[in-house]
């Protein structure tokens, strides 16, 4: 599939959806609520649209960007709906700062590297995870980041920490892809991704399908996480080879060093 510059044409509205009732065209555009103006263009629109999106007076495209990092770093989002900035997703617990990194990452040439720097660095970032009682009695969500957030691993970074822990990741960046389903020890943002065959294995850690944007992961806790960690073969030979890494590690005398060593690596 793909797209190609060609004679331009607007669409019906469709009546409730309905494909067999459509309506008058409607002019190709943006949002009506940010910029109500049709694109007048003789070409696909593409080149307008993307003006749009990376506008100075456009207020959501750097919002959402600046919203979806802050997500990704500390677990939940200055909006707590990602993907929904809408009147049916949730307003955010600190607008003032959601806006003042949304301008900073305009201002630095949408950085999203700088942006990320800016926000690691931090006091809120170096926060302990530690609860004191009123902020547990006051704010129980931590909406108000009085302290860290305790996170899950994501679905790739449990396969990378177990290749990691058995010794096995290969740690050099770039080069092609490798198919789902083989455990081969490189990084999981190396596995092609196919829709009809996904891999097994980060499936069960609820990494997303390919069918839709996912904004905000899926967390589950059911049977089959815990019985994969024990029964999976590629989990059981990493498991033997982190064995062996331990025993050959040198200076280790006796099994208690090992055990505390292993539990080292492993956390």
């Amino acid at each position: 599939p793909g797209v190609s510059e060609a004679e331009p044409r607007d669409q019906p509205l469709l009546n409730r959806g309905d494909h067999k009732h459509p309506l008058d065209p409607v002019p190709r555009g943006y949002l009506a609520a940010v910029d109500g103006k049709p694109f007048r263009s003789k070409t696909s629109g593409r080149l307008e649209l993307a003006g749009v999106l990376t506008s100075a007076e456009n207020p959501l495209t750097s919002r959402v960007i600046a919203n979806r990092l802050w997500h990704w770093l500390f677990g939940q989002g200055l909006v707590a709906t990602p993907d929904n900035f809408g009147k049916l997703g949730e307003l955010p617990s600190h607008p003032e700062l959601l806006d003042y990194l949304a301008d900073r990452l305009v201002e630095q040439g949408w950085s999203m590297k700088r942006a990320i720097r800016s926000i690691v660095m931090s006091r809120t970032w170096q926060q302990s995870a530690a609860v004191s009682p009123r902020a547990r009695q006051l704010d129980p969500a931590n909406r108000l980041l009085s302290h860290a957030n305790v996170r899950r691993l994501n679905a790739e970074a449990i396969r990378d920490s177990l290749l990691w822990a058995a010794g096995q990741l290969q740690e050099e960046p770039f080069g092609p892809g490798f198919a789902a389903n083989s455990f081969t020890p490189r990084r999981s943002v190396y596995i092609r991704t196919n829709r009809n065959s996904l891999d097994a294995f980060l499936g069960v850690f609820d990494a997303p399908v390919p069918f839709a944007t996912t904004g905000r992961r899926n967390q589950t806790n059911v049977p089959a996480q815990s019985l994969t960690l024990m029964n999976d073969p590629n989990v059981i030979r990493l498991a033997r080879l982190a064995g062996q890494r331990a025993r050959s590690e040198p200076g280790v005398e006796d099994d208690g060093q090992r055990r505390a060593r292993m539990f080292r690596q492993i956390m």
